[in-house]
């Protein structure tokens, strides 16, 4: 759970969302005045406290994305607590997996656009930046339509008939995405939940499921064609491109369990990955005379469990492993016939999360594996249930109110900062007016600073102010200790070279980190 979907920039109509529902819970737990309570959530509640600790190690920074980290666990934990209070049924529970299906064909109609729109290449937008955010998404969906499907029958209703052939084009079109998205990890877990599928189908004798498996991979073959035509006239290596082999994670994977082995108890502290990582990185590679071995720009793991035990420790990384076991286990408690389908509802994000962080970087992914946490973890019956004394029920509608104003206008205003920052670096930063209409600075908080401080910077190197590039200078430090970048490096070795200070151990950091580099050519 890198993050724990705290990646505000991209996940803020999410955040307004969660916030919502949050509200509404908090609401209705005043009307009803009844906490429900259970074994499973209060053992996911003793998780969610564990995480909490590292924040007390003296090695946490406090950042921007530790901050919203920290907000965030308990607004997840209150979001787990109040779905509780639901009353759950089977029709419910399609219901809600049906919800789930719909808003992933939502994301194929937007895919679909895109890919027949003549402007440019395909490559996703919106919500999903990346062609494997975008690929577990519809293999989830493709999983739902399974599930649904078993669910029915050959007589159920009167708009069977009309019903499933829509299904069945859904499915063949899930399955042409899936191809074109390049993805190797897209078309693993399709594969996945496509054999869960079809063993499900002969055991339970549901000749539907099979079909929709059937017409998923006539989609995969349709797309498979197109492909082979595309390379006879293009160029193949341009297109095979996505499957080369992954050289950074290759790198990466053993770098990271290093790094996780030199710092086993505590970690590197939240907020301090990329910067432990990446000196990690420089050493190895100068030991090893191996200057292409260095990964930068490395602020996570490219996996969601290693980024726990990288940053909190084993503490952290125990309490991530141990709801992991949670969500096996209740998928392993499903009644016998729907057992198969219940295990593929969750493979598309687990296996992404092997190799990238959804959960980080997308709150759909997030609220979708907080759902099946829902559903399969947690009892249809609570264990106990506490009456809410009115002291305390009367306060619940202020804070219901109050936590929806803070999240939509953080969430609002954040909004403005995003369109504001792409409006200055589509412009190629001449300008730093737009800055100057920033309500939320807090939002794309490191990219904000960076402009605002290079502008200062420019403005002092050319009136020769010196007490405001020194001011550059000691911000950049601070910033390197987090995120060692290249520009923060270089502009601070101009501005001291400027002002006469540039020492020896300034050039010889920046060569040790940048082994490519000379720290003559930025003196000149």
């Amino acid at each position: 759970m890198g993050g724990a979907g705290t990646d505000l920039p991209i996940n803020l109509v999410g955040w307004i969302c969660i916030g919502l529902t949050l509200s509404i819970g908090l609401w209705q737990l005043n009307q009803r005045k009844k906490l429900k309570i259970n074994r499973q959530l209060l053992a996911i509640g003793l998780c969610f406290l564990t995480l909490y600790i590292p924040f007390l190690y003296g090695n946490s920074a406090p950042q921007a994305s530790t901050w919203y980290r920290f907000l965030a666990i308990p607004l997840l934990f209150a979001l787990t607590l109040l779905s509780l209070q639901y009353r759950l049924t089977r029709r419910s529970q399609n219901t809600i997996i049906g919800v789930i299906f719909l808003s992933s064909c939502a994301q194929l109609s937007i895919a679909i656009y895109q890919l027949l729109s003549p402007q440019h290449a395909f490559e996703p937008f919106g919500h999903f930046q990346q062609t494997n955010l975008m690929g577990s998404y519809l293999v989830t969906g493709y999983a739902c339509l399974i599930y649904l499907i078993s669910q029915l029958s050959l007589n159920t209703k009167h708009w069977f008939r009309w019903i499933m052939p829509n299904l069945l084009i859904v499915a063949f079109l899930m399955g042409f995405m899936t191809l074109e998205l390049h993805s190797r990890g897209t078309q693993l877990s399709a594969l996945l939940v496509s054999l869960l599928a079809l063993i499900f189908s002969f055991r339970q004798k549901k000749p539907m499921v099979f079909i929709a498996v059937i017409s998923f991979f006539i989609g995969l073959m349709a797309q498979f064609s197109l492909h082979n035509a595309k390379e006879q006239q293009n160029n193949s290596a341009a297109l095979l491109a996505p499957y080369q082999q992954d050289y950074d994670r290759e790198i990466l994977y053993p770098q990271t369990l290093e790094l996780i082995k030199n710092n086993f108890f505590t970690g590197v502290g939240y907020g301090n990955f990329e910067s432990a990582y990446t000196l990690l990185s420089v050493n190895s590679a100068a030991k090893a005379n191996t200057p292409d071995d260095i990964r930068y720009n490395m602020d996570h793991p490219h996996n969601e469990g290693l980024f726990w035990f990288a940053e909190g420790g084993v503490l952290a990384g125990l309490s991530v492993l141990t709801l992991l076991s949670l969500l096996i286990y209740g998928l392993t408690r499903q009644q016998r016939h729907s057992a198969w389908l219940a295990w593929s509802l969750i493979i598309p994000i687990g296996t992404h999360s092997l190799t990238e962080y959804p959960l980080h970087a997308s709150v759909a992914h997030l609220l979708v594996m907080l759902t099946f946490i829902r559903l399969f973890i947690l009892k249809q019956t609570p264990d106990k249930t506490y009456t809410i004394p009115d002291s305390v029920s009367v306060l619940l509608r202020p804070i219901s109110l109050i936590i929806t104003l803070i999240i939509t206008a953080f969430g609002v205003t954040g909004l403005h900062t995003i369109s504001l920052v792409l409006e200055y670096e589509l412009s190629g930063g001449r300008s730093p007016e737009p800055y100057l209409k920033i309500i939320n600075p807090l939002v794309h908080y490191d990219r904000y600073w960076s402009n605002i401080m290079a502008h200062k910077a420019i403005a002092a190197a050319n009136t020769n102010d010196r007490e405001g590039m020194l001011e550059y200078i000691r911000w950049a430090q601070k910033e390197i200790k987090h995120h060692p970048k290249q520009i923060y490096f270089e502009n601070s070795i101009r501005l001291k070279h400027h002002l006469g200070i540039l020492e020896n151990a300034d050039c010889a950091q920046y060569e040790l980190y940048f082994p490519k580099k000379k720290c003559a050519e930025l003196t000149h």
